[in-house]
């Protein structure tokens, strides 16, 4: 019982200390000291937010069109269904897609020659990997690779060869059985469907025909290759063991961390950097609190000698100040993961009406001051896609990471307040009643 009347005290003076600025404009320390921690965490869930959605787009573009989570190199120009089954049975593969990449030049009616990657996969593309084109996005006409000498392209190799769907574009490439047999080909192929994947690479330089018709491009040197699709991509690991066991020594599955090490290592040192950075934020934020929380003990040295008189001990004082700190980071924290949330979901809104507001205020500028002097009108935007390669801004937040933000910004609160605790145990209960 006794033990529970300790806790109430110390927690009712806590709070007293806590929301003493109300009161006192002369003791603010909590007020200011929690709106840091809010604005660090807001700026942060943000930040993190707003790099996670294009680093997080960037690598399922990759992914799910590109690179796939597993490759396995055939020396075979044949597709082997029967491999095909078997490693469907597995259980994580969620599908495989075999095709073939060559590198050619494309022209069209009024343009020069483009380099271009052109992927050759089967006719059934769409019903043995959906996903492919889900991320790929067809804009204009159909994903149809049925008929022969038919190619799919992406939006922007599309305009910069002044091509549309129905349009002939030609595909040069050499060609042969053999190195000595190569010889310059060039092929019309019909555009079928324009695709916008929202990735400037893929939507500059490639383009996606059959089996069938890619046959007249091929030099002998090119292998078909199994790109394969995971349910989770992080077992990768486990199902490489598990497709090796079904294709043998011969051919190595390569995962997705192996095929993409060096882009996706940046974007992981990217990440590492900004967690660094958000350390250091709170870290300085951390010692901003410790020297307010110094001074709101000096100037309660009397409420201090007041307590410890009375029987409060050194151990007891220094928790309530603790304690202030605790509800300091907590309210803090809790304010900046609810505000940072909500700016990080209505981002887009919240730039598009920045846009209006800016624009607005120009226009009202501009009459204001048209009978004096002419000043243009532009539209004005926060985020344009004329700009950037993007209709929006992307937002993925992990909350995960959210919780990590908090727990720093908690952390170096509690952290600043037992260190400015500390100097409880300095001031002497009868020099300072006397003096004071």
């Amino acid at each position: 019982m006794l033990k529970k009347n300790k806790i109430e005290w110390i927690i009712f003076v806590a709070l007293r200390y806590f929301k003493a600025g109300k009161r006192d404009r002369s003791i603010s320390t909590a007020f200011f000291s929690a709106v840091g921690i809010s604005v660090g965490v807001l700026a942060m869930i943000t930040i993190i937010s707003i790099m996670n959605g294009f680093q997080i787009g960037f690598i399922d573009d990759i992914l799910e069109i590109n690179s796939y989570h597993i490759r396995i190199r055939s020396g075979e120009m044949e597709v082997d269904n029967t491999l095909i089954e078997n490693i469907k049975s597995i259980e994580n593969v969620k599908s495989i897609l075999p095709f073939i990449d060559l590198q050619t030049l494309v022209k069209g009616s009024y343009s020069d020659f483009k380099a271009c990657k052109i992927r050759s996969v089967p006719v059934n593309t769409e019903t043995q990997d959906p996903d492919l084109l889900r991320y790929l996005n067809v804009t204009r006409g159909e994903f149809n690779l049925k008929k022969v000498n038919t190619i799919v392209i992406g939006s922007e190799l599309a305009a910069s060869l002044g091509a549309d769907v129905g349009d002939t574009v030609s595909l040069a490439s050499m060609a042969g059985d053999s190195f000595r047999s190569l010889a310059p080909v060039d092929i019309q192929f019909t555009v079928e469907g324009i695709f916008k994947s929202g990735y400037y690479e893929y939507d500059s330089t490639m383009g996606f025909t059959s089996f069938q018709s890619s046959k007249g491009l091929t030099s002998g040197k090119e292998t078909l290759t199994y790109g394969i699709k995971l349910k989770d991509r992080y077992k990768d690991a486990e199902t490489i063991r598990d497709i090796s066991s079904i294709i043998g020594a011969g051919n190595c599955p390569v995962s997705w961390r192996e095929y993409n090490r060096s882009f996706f290592g940046a974007l992981r040192m990217e990440k590492i950097s900004m967690m660094l950075i958000v350390g250091l934020i709170f870290l300085v934020v951390g010692v901003n609190i410790k020297h307010s929380l110094d001074r709101s003990v000096y100037k309660r040295r009397q409420d201090i000698a007041l307590l410890r008189s009375v029987g409060a001990s050194p151990g007891a004082v220094k928790t309530i100040f603790v304690t202030e700190g605790l509800l300091i980071g907590f309210s803090g924290g809790l304010i900046g993961v609810i505000s940072g949330l909500f700016i990080s979901v209505n981002i887009n809104n919240i730039f598009a009406f920045a846009g209006w507001a800016a624009d607005t205020l120009s226009r009202l500028i501009g009459r204001i001051l048209s009978p004096f002097v002419n000043i243009p009108s532009y539209g004005f935007s926060v985020f344009s896609p004329s700009y950037f390669y993007l209709n929006k801004v992307p937002v993925k937040i992990l909350f995960h990471e959210v919780l990590l933000i908090f727990f720093f910004a908690f952390t170096a609160s509690v952290c600043a307040a037992y260190s400015a605790a500390g100097k409880v145990t300095e001031f002497t209960p009868s020099e300072i009643l006397h003096y004071e």
